[in-house]
This record gives C-alpha cells, structure tokens and sequence, in this order.
C-alpha cells in the first residue's frame, strides 16, 4: 500500500496499491463511506474495513475484497483517471469499489 487518504468530496477512503514505493504503475481501491450504505448486511462489513482503511501505514501489505468498478467520472480529458492518488494511477479507470474487507498480510 502506497498511500490511503479520506476525500473530501465523497467521503470515500481512496488507497493506492502497488507492488513497491517506487513503482510507476498502482491501482485504487475504495472504501465507501459507510454513513451512505443503507443495506443493514454490508454497512457493518464497509464499516469495518473503514477503520481497518485508517490503521495503514504506507508500506504494509494488504489483501482487499470488494466490487470491480469501471470509473467514469474520472475518463476524459488529457489526464484519464482524473490525477488520482499518487497521480500515476491514472492509466486506468478500474478500480475496486466499493471494498468489502480489507486485511492485513503478515
């Protein structure tokens, strides 16, 4: 895990994951914000991997459940993806969202 960090505008939990710090490639993950998740079954397993979402530290390792999502609103433009994250995660629109569970590797 590179970075993970709460957007302002959505309230999503946005982490970027790659297989070192200096890679020039990573893919985004998100964790909804669980105030918004009205089904009584997932809100408490999106609210569980928002706080594991809070304990990372750049550097850990981690394994995510969660939905593949083709990510429009980012498309378009000079820069597809919108800039996110570490700003090299644009080269793709897919990301994992919403994230189910989020573990810790050893």
């Amino acid at each position: 895990m590179l970075q993970a960090k709460c957007e302002g505008d959505d309230g999503d939990f946005h982490i970027d994951l790659a297989d070192s710090a200096d890679a020039t490639t990573c893919a985004v993950v998100e964790v909804p914000n669980p105030t918004y998740i009205s089904d009584t079954t997932l809100q408490p397993m999106v609210a569980a991997a928002e706080q594991t979402a809070k304990q990372l530290s750049p550097g850990d390792s981690i394994t995510v459940s969660g939905q593949l999502f083709y990510d429009m609103t980012h498309g378009g433009g000079a820069s597809p993806g919108g800039g996110r994250g570490k700003g090299y995660c644009a080269q793709s629109l897919w990301e994992v969202h919403p994230i189910f569970n989020i573990s810790k590797n050893s």
